[in-house]
């Protein structure tokens, strides 16, 4: 399979964007004006800086860069950098129109020559199922969470080594990955958060 993976620098930004939204959030359930501004402007602030470091204007799409960002065609984009992007990016003034129909144009075809399957991590597999829902491609998020080849929840309840009960830390332990500890772990959960935005109908604006 294709596709690189989000470096640990972008899974951070992309995690601090969304707290600063939480914390946002609560500040305004708890009446503190005051303070959820103060939140929303260090938000937008994150996010400019997310896309200054990742957007590849090149390929006009979000690329995982590890110190110094997108330059030209240096910094490579793939699943799991795309859907933590639509994610992050989600709110921002610098997140136009274009540039989100770009991402998830982007992020659904690289699906579609990966056949269906997810190239994506613990962190990136949740935000994938959920920046699908996001953008209105609930078929392809039926499509990864009924994927019955490697890897995939499928995979782990069919194969002949040793059909799964539960949800396991690695997708291919212990038959391929190798090193799990545990055959009951929230590691790849995600699912239980897209279902909240599944249903089969179809998006065909982001295939055109």
């Amino acid at each position: 399979m294709r596709g690189a993976g989000a470096s640990g620098v972008m899974l951070a930004a992309y995690s601090f964007i969304k707290d600063l939204g939480y914390v946002e959030q609560m500040a305004r359930w708890l009446g503190k004006q005051t303070d959820a501004q103060k939140y929303h402007e260090a938000r937008l602030e994150m996010q400019q800086q997310f896309h200054t470091v990742f957007w590849n204007a090149t390929q006009n799409c979000y690329g995982s860069a590890q110190l110094y960002g997108c330059h030209e065609s240096a910094c490579a984009c793939g699943q799991a950098s795309n859907s933590v992007a639509l994610l992050a990016m989600e709110g921002s003034p610098v997140f136009t129109p274009e540039i989100k129909a770009s991402t998830s144009r982007f992020l659904v075809r690289l699906l579609l020559s990966d056949a269906n399957h997810t190239t994506c991590g613990i962190i990136s597999w949740k935000a994938q199922l959920e920046a699908l829902g996001r953008i209105g491609a609930h078929d392809m998020t039926f499509a990864l969470l009924s994927q019955k080849a490697y890897p995939g929840l499928g995979w782990e309840l069919l194969n002949k080594n040793e059909p799964a009960t539960s949800i396991w830390e690695q997708w291919g332990a212990p038959a391929l990955s190798g090193g799990m500890d545990s055959r009951n772990h929230p590691m790849f959960a995600g699912p239980l958060d897209a279902m909240y935005y599944l249903d089969l109908r179809k998006a065909p604006e982001l295939l055109d």
